[in-house]
């Protein structure tokens, strides 16, 4: 999926929200996610 794709697509699903919050995390922080991401980057 590129990036432009990415982004439509999390913009169809947030404008469906009424309310929602974006909050950064620290990658030490979410080792779930920041594992889930190097699994992505791998397989390109």
């Amino acid at each position: 999926m590129s990036n432009s794709a990415l982004i439509g697509r999390i913009h169809r699903i947030l404008s469906q929200e009424s309310q929602w919050t974006l909050r950064y995390i620290l990658r030490e922080e979410n080792q779930s996610t920041d594992y889930l991401a190097k699994l992505a980057f791998e397989r390109k």
